[in-house]
């Protein structure tokens, strides 16, 4: 595909045309292109200008309309261009407009992409399936004043007027959902010669210290699975308002400035973005019901990277966090509703409406026993043949398992005792129970009920936990949001004076605990913060957060979601308001 853009700040549309190059596979009169909300102006022969019939189907829920283009009979093998021209709606899914006063310095207007799962036919027509790829140009039409990033390698620039046109090539096939695009008040830092964080100029200082780090963390994971292969690794910090904590697009990865915390304690976020430079970006599902491959072999990747760079306990250590995660998303959904599966049934399903930590962590969880049985070296052996093997392919969960099965077959026996189909097809939690190293959560439970026998009076709190990684700190807050007997107000004051949670923690993973208990204990101290922390519209903290409010106080809840509304993502809006029954 070859993009040619121009981004209309003042209407919050993208305006131009897409050419298309495609090879017929089999027979046909129709290409059938994915679409939502898109004003078609014309197809047409990008060689002679000559138009090409073409009809839009009727509106199918989230999938959009079908956009059927009418050719002549198209034979196997034959090799078809075509263009079309159209314009996007203010409305795109796929495109978040803010005006000056939603971005962090207030002086430009910004617009960010976020493609996955289904909304990149309400930037463009396309294919909008994991299963189909392909490499894409772009050129794009800015103000001068903006600086433009893509999911892609800049390849030029030129001035046209008042204008600036940059071009931009991905030439590794790629998924619809990482297309990408971005544009604001953005300076580079560079990092390594081939990593670069873009951000708000505001935050060059912070940015510089939090990625320090980021060329080591990808030369980990290129000691694991293979070359990095997409040319530069690049970080766009964006607004508040990105609902994700990353989103791999390639060359180019978004992160939320929630993982700038000032002690680099987040920087796992990257380690996964990083991690999908080969597992998701390269080796692909064939569809979202199979995103758990997407995630949890990132999820391996990310816990081994981080633990070469921090212990071997710290891969139990956030093994252990992410199963508490993923058995409060279980309890949430409840144990048998199927989007609990590993492989779940999403015909007729908006993918987004499925999203949870359970392809994460279930699938996370599902790898962990496996090496379990093969043992750690073994199973980084076969983790990079799969990744090798399936480069820049689409996979699907029968084939990864004959993968494994064929690769470990002098051992016929080894995954006797895995039941796939449980592990697969049915809801609710693993059914097996991992077996991490507790001794630092061991050590986080002791003290807190050392604490809890004298009230939480101690004055020794802070020095206790001085040596604690943020992990340890995340799961101390988490298991005194588990106590028993739940902490009083004047408790969780104490707490907040020895520790400063409320005004001194940047650590969005523990505040999101911390202000749950005291909207639960119905303290006070905490609401100017919880207001401000609720700026942020990254889905982990926003819907888990005002779910709590809106259990003890909805009236509240719904009133501060209206207000941040507008300054949400589209996807973010759509998820909270169904969670506060609006």
């Amino acid at each position: 595909m070859a993009l040619d853009w121009m981004l209309d700040f003042p209407t919050k549309m993208i305006m131009g045309s897409v050419r298309y190059s495609a090879i017929v596979l089999a027979t046909t009169k129709l290409i059938v292109l994915d679409t939502r909300d898109l004003s078609i102006r014309r197809v047409f022969s990008p060689s002679t200008g000559q138009e090409i019939p073409f009809t839009l189907g009727p509106e199918v829920g989230p999938c959009g309309q079908a956009l059927e283009i009418q050719f002549g009979t198209l034979t196997e093998g034959q090799v078809v261009e075509f263009a079309v021209s159209y314009m996007t709606s203010p409305g795109s899914t796929a495109l978040c407009w803010m005006t000056p006063e939603q971005t962090d310095n207030g002086t430009l207007p910004y617009l960010f992409s976020q493609c996955q799962a289904i909304h990149a036919r309400s930037m463009l027509p396309c294919q909008d399936t994991p299963m189909v790829r392909c490499p894409y140009t772009a050129k794009v039409t800015h103000p001068s004043e903006f600086c433009v990033v893509m999911s892609a390698l800049v390849k030029g620039q030129e001035t046209v007027g008042d204008r600036v046109v940059t071009s931009y090539e991905q030439p590794k096939p790629i998924a619809s959902y990482l297309i990408a695009i971005a544009a604001g008040d953005l300076v580079k830092v560079d990092i390594s010669p081939r990593c670069a964080v873009y951000c708000d100029p505001t935050m060059r200082q912070s940015v510089t210290y939090e990625f320090a780090d980021m060329e080591k963390y990808l030369t980990v994971a290129e000691d694991i699975a293979g070359p990095y292969e997409w040319g530069r690794y690049d970080v766009l910090v964006l607004p508040l308002s990105f609902p994700y904590g990353g989103m791999e697009n390639p060359c180019m990865t978004f992160a939320s400035p929630t993982i700038i915390t000032g002690d680099r304690t987040m920087m796992d976020v990257i380690a996964h973005e990083i991690s999908h430079s080969w597992t998701g970006n390269s080796v692909a599902p064939e569809t979202w019901e199979d995103f758990w491959l997407n995630e949890s072999f990132t999820v391996m990747l990310e816990r081994k990277i981080t633990s070469r760079i921090h212990g071997e306990k710290f891969f139990d250590m956030a093994a252990i966090n992410g199963w508490q995660h993923l058995r409060d998303d279980v309890m949430r959904y409840g144990e048998t509703h199927p989007y609990t599966a590993l492989r779940p049934n999403l015909t007729g399903v908006d993918p987004d409406d499925s999203f949870s930590s359970v392809p994460y962590e279930k699938g996370f969880n599902l790898l962990c026993d496996i090496q379990r049985r093969v043992g750690v070296k073994p199973f980084e052996t076969w983790l990079h043949k799969y990744i090798q093997d399936h480069k820049d392919r689409n996979v699907n969960t029968d084939l990864m398992v004959a993968h494994l099965q064929e690769h470990f077959a002098n051992s016929p026996t080894v995954f006797d005792g895995i039941d796939w189909h449980l592990w697969f097809d049915c809801p609710g939690m693993p059914p097996v129970i991992p077996g991490f190293d507790v001794s630092m959560l061991d050590a986080v439970q002791a003290t807190v009920a050392r604490w809890a026998e004298v009230g939480y009076n101690t004055t020794e709190k802070a020095r206790e936990t001085s040596q604690w990684h943020h992990q340890q700190m995340v799961i101390m807050v988490q298991t005194l949001a588990e106590s028993p007997i739940p902490l009083t107000a004047s408790q969780l004051l104490r707490l907040d004076h020895d520790f400063n949670f409320t005004n001194g923690s940047n650590n969005a993973d523990i505040l999101l605990v911390w202000l749950s208990m005291c909207i639960k204990a119905k303290c006070t101290f905490h609401e100017g913060r919880l207001v401000n922390f609720l700026r942020i519209g990254r889905m982990k903290y926003a819907r888990p957060l005002y779910r709590t409010l809106f259990s003890v106080a909805p009236d509240k809840a719904q009133k501060i979601f209206q207000q941040m509304r507008p300054k949400y993502h589209n996807i973010a809006q759509k998820m909270i308001a169904k969670d506060l029954g609006l």
